[in-house]
């Protein structure tokens, strides 16, 4: 429990990494809010919902807190796409947050890039929506580079637009740069870690950065993504024993909030072949 009184705000005691927004909000609301953000970076996008309602219950003046609600509703790098009622939800939320617009102009501009993402919730098609995410990501970056989360979003948002664009790997180059940045200013912050393993997902790039790959389980021991996500790396490789490692070490926290099958499907789909030392072993989906 973070706070006193009645805006007291629970907070876990979970390792998710360094996340220090400083948001213009209550004290009670930062711990919890820095909390939802990290979640949102791990991409346990159902966690970081639940954190920042609980900040839009516990404080409704935490305007910031709506973004970050809305900002969980799209996936830029799954193959998932809001629906409709999605779309409008998002949308909603955003128009709560400019009816009370945050105090800092980095905050300000988080809000426009969510904004240009829910725009037309009815008609807009999806590469549309995250062309104009990436280009309001790109004037918020530039803006204040020097800030961990503004840069590591930029980032993802370079990501994002690989699938649309022809120049690929100048985008996969960006990002790379970027986080690789923001690591080296704060080598626990989650966005830099975690991005950095998708922007070398990727052929020819996955011996890039395997210095920050291997740092992510460390910085968030307890999800499961953590453990498993540098295996898209080591497969690309060939390291056929540390897929099988880290995707064992996910799969105990199955149990878990975190829960979820890939590790075990990883695994399961590896250990014939990697323990034969194929390279032919392929992702089970």
């Amino acid at each position: 429990m973070y706070g006193d009184g009645d805006q007291a705000i629970e907070v876990a005691d979970e390792a998710l990494g360094t996340v220090d927004f400083g948001v213009s909000c209550t004290e009670a609301s930062r711990a919890a809010f820095d909390q939802a953000l990290a979640y949102l970076h791990h991409m346990t996008y159902e966690l970081a919902q639940a954190g920042f309602e609980r900040i839009v219950e516990n404080d409704p003046g935490c305007v910031m807190a709506h973004w970050g609600v809305a900002t969980t509703l799209f996936q830029p790098l799954w193959a998932i796409r809001p629906g409709a009622e999605v779309m409008n939800r998002g949308w909603r939320g955003i128009q709560e947050v400019k009816a009370h617009l945050p105090a800092s102009e980095r905050e300000r501009n988080l809000v426009a890039a969510t904004e240009a993402f829910f725009r037309e919730p009815d008609t807009a098609e999806w590469w549309t929506r995250i062309r104009r995410w990436g280009e309001a990501m790109e004037r918020a970056y530039r803006a204040t580079p020097e800030d961990a989360d503004v840069a590591t979003l930029y980032a993802l948002s370079r990501l994002a637009l690989v699938p649309v664009t022809e120049n690929r790997a100048a985008l996969f180059d960006e990002a790379e740069s970027v986080l690789r940045g923001v690591y080296e200013q704060e080598p626990t912050h989650p966005g830099a870690v975690h991005y950095t393993l998708h922007a070398t997902d990727a052929t020819g790039r996955a011996g890039h950065a395997l210095d920050i790959v291997r740092s992510y389980s460390d910085i968030a021991p307890e999800v499961p993504h953590a453990q498993h996500m540098p295996t898209h790396l080591f497969v690309r490789l060939g390291e056929w024993p540390e897929v099988i490692e880290w995707n064992r070490r996910s799969a105990v926290w199955e149990a878990t909030p975190y829960r979820s099958i890939t590790s075990t499907r990883w695994t399961m789909a590896c250990t014939p072949s990697c323990s034969r030392g194929r390279t032919s072993a392929r992702r089970p989906w």
